[in-house]
């Protein structure tokens, strides 16, 4: 913990890599160690590396799952898995910002549709954690999720060969698509802030989405109001 707060990654590799090494990779302990071991490669900068591990911490907990029976162990690895499952949805996360919704727009629509699924099925079964360390960070994403998405959709590349009343119905029609996404990003943090306060966490991660959840209800309500939403 004392080298992740001072952030000497290469440090905090190695010393994961010993409990792995000491536990064989078997027991919640490796499990544990290759998880931090992971966080740190993100850190330096080796993500394929990261990902690979992280990989095969989700495969070696199914087949532990499979034969586990309960009981506080099973609660400790399902945190563990938890945090693994939001690491990778971290790394995908860039990539899903990086895809633009310009032309050829169905299937830049498409890849970035099916990452939002899969990067929402990830950041589901963090926040879903038992831990408020996971759960926050987790369900905070998934309102930044959200908010990407319906930004993403406004701010797309629009036909150029509309005529002025089709362009108008066009961007009705794109509004009212990328509402349902602004509506749930805002149920996101509002639930990150109930989570916070029912566990009495004060992080950075409750404070981000009290401060999202303000500013996305006032651009509803100012649109509902005949304002705009922003691209």
């Amino acid at each position: 913990a004392l080298y992740q707060k001072l952030e000497k990654w290469e440090k905090v590799y190695l010393l994961a890599m010993q409990t792995v090494e000491q536990t064989k990779g078997i027991k919640e302990k490796g499990l544990e160690g290759m998880v931090i071991g992971a966080e740190a490669k993100f850190k330096l900068g080796e993500e394929k590396i990261a990902r690979k591990m992280l990989a095969e911490v989700l495969q070696r907990s199914g087949r532990k799952s499979s034969s586990k029976k309960g009981g506080s162990e099973g609660e400790t690895d399902s945190i563990t898995i938890a945090k693994a499952q939001l690491l990778l949805a971290e790394s995908e996360m860039k990539r899903f910002e990086r895809i633009e919704l310009v032309s050829p727009l169905d299937r830049n629509l498409e890849r970035k549709k099916a990452l939002f699924n899969k990067l929402l099925k990830a950041y589901g079964r963090a926040a879903g954690a038992a831990s408020p360390l996971v759960a926050l960070p987790a369900t905070h994403r998934m309102g930044e999720l959200f908010e990407a998405f319906s930004r993403s959709l406004l701010r797309s590349e629009r036909p150029k060969d509309l005529s002025s009343e089709e362009r108008e119905m066009y961007e009705r029609l794109l509004k009212e698509q990328a509402l349902p996404y602004l509506q749930k990003a805002e149920e996101a943090y509002q639930r990150n802030m109930s989570w916070g306060r029912k566990t009495g966490v004060e992080n950075e991660w409750v404070t981000r989405s009290r401060e999202q959840f303000r500013l996305i209800h006032q651009e509803i309500d100012s649109f509902k109001s005949g304002g705009v939403l922003k691209g």
